[in-house]
């Protein structure tokens, strides 16, 4: 009776049913959002069918340009003492010593851990104030070089102090905690070891630490353009999830209409019914995921050892097989099939804009280095320089923008090198 050959037939059916139809689906939702954002972009951005790509490049990057402002020069610091600590501060070692920073004091808060000994305890809390202390020194360097109006306009710094403020309330709350009786540590009953027992509250401030990780995605291009991916589907991954929610309500109340009353089984429990519409939400989150969701089906179809009157008591009635059926498998196409990689391909698509744009001729980094090389001829942020200076400027300019003598002049235009080649030499 046992014939091992017939296995063939599930596993070609799943390569085929699986695989290839359930992947050619997906693919086709792509394919298609892929095509309709492409052309909402065209829209908005005053594209059409009939531009080259060049054009549709320039279209963008003059679209990019007109988000930017001047900002006004800062002046260095006259004080000796503040130009050291100018020179510290805006130095690439000093970047990355402050990152070798950031990981360490990330992986000493990973190594917390229940029944810690009092001494690794203190071994870790030493090495958290240490950090936070090391953090606080960064941060007073450079408002005290940059002055409070150049440090707080970069978004990062601001991020910076918001961090070590919090990590210096964090301190002090645990501090008074100690200094009161209800901090330190808590020996173990099983091993007398220790553990960590500050309260909620100053965890939390603790833990709120470790965004400084998002300090490393600045330093790293690749990582950099993940997080700009992130940031970027945000507003898109929000628009999925209304849709995503709005089709969780409609089937919720279904659900509760329909199974409300069903007897409860191996899968609809305690923990996972339709008995009101707050479990039937979280049932339908958990179906989602595609989480067991055939074995919810199979109670609903209950049909043996329930009450089948119209009038049968909460717990005790029986399902029933053909909604179940229609109201699962719909749920599943639409909730996990179609919105769930939806939600992937807002998230493709947007990573796939975020690498071409930085693969454009005039990347994010280039504007960014225009606007730090306009500052010097503009110290006064009027979006106006004198025409003698126009040489200048573009010389200083690393290409495609400008002709900077140390750079590759590849990108640029043979007319502009033979405009400006006296000049750039």
């Amino acid at each position: 009776d046992n014939t091992p050959l017939h296995g063939l037939f599930f596993l070609v059916f799943m390569v085929v049913g699986n695989f290839f139809i359930l992947n050619l689906f997906v693919g086709i939702i792509l394919d298609n959002f892929t095509q309709l954002s492409g052309e909402e972009d065209q829209n908005m951005n005053g594209m059409n069918e009939f531009m080259t790509k060049d054009q549709r490049a320039w279209v963008q990057t003059h679209t990019k340009i007109t988000t930017m402002s001047a900002k006004k020069k800062f002046v260095e610091p006259e004080a000796r003492w503040r130009k050291f600590l100018f020179d510290i501060v805006t130095s690439d070692q000093f970047d990355w010593l402050m990152i070798l920073g950031i990981i360490l004091n990330a992986t000493f808060m990973a190594l917390e851990h229940w029944n810690m000994t009092d001494e690794f305890q203190n071994l870790i809390e030493s090495a958290n104030t240490s950090f936070t202390i090391i953090f606080t020194v960064e941060a007073a360097m450079k408002l005290i070089a940059l002055g409070h109006r150049e440090y707080f306009s970069e978004r990062w710094n601001l991020f910076d102090f918001l961090v070590v403020t919090v990590s210096l309330v964090g301190l002090m709350v645990s501090v008074t905690e100690g200094a009161d009786g209800y901090g330190g540590t808590r020996g173990s009953e099983e091993g007398g070891g220790s553990s960590n027992s500050s309260s909620g509250g100053a965890s939390v401030l603790r833990i709120l630490r470790i965004s400084r990780l998002f300090r490393v995605a600045r330093s790293l291009h690749g990582l950099r353009m993940l997080f700009e991916t992130l940031i970027i589907s945000l507003p898109s991954l929000a628009n999925v999830g209304g849709l995503m929610l709005l089709l969780s309500i409609v089937y919720a109340i279904l659900g509760v209409n329909l199974f409300g009353k069903v007897r409860f089984g191996e899968s609809i429990n305690r923990h996972s019914n339709f008995r009101t519409f707050g479990s039937a939400m979280l049932t339908l989150m958990r179906m989602a995921t595609g989480e067991a969701w055939n074995s919810v089906m199979y109670d609903a179809m209950a049909s043996s050892d329930c009450d089948e009157s119209a009038n049968c008591k909460m717990g005790e009635c029986c399902g029933s097989p053909t909604a179940a059926v229609i109201y699962f498998i719909s749920f599943t196409i639409m909730g996990s099939f179609v919105m769930l990689n939806l939600l992937i391909a807002v998230v493709l698509e947007n990573f796939s804009n975020t690498k071409k744009a930085d693969a454009k001729k005039v990347t994010h980094e280039d504007l960014k280095h225009f606007g730090e090389v306009w500052r010097q001829f503009d110290p006064l942020a009027t979006n106006v320089i004198p025409l003698e200076r126009f040489s200048a400027l573009v010389c200083l300019l690393k290409p495609p923008l400008g002709l900077h003598p140390s750079a590759d002049n590849a990108k640029v235009t043979r007319g502009a090198q033979l405009r400006f080649q006296n000049e750039c030499q």
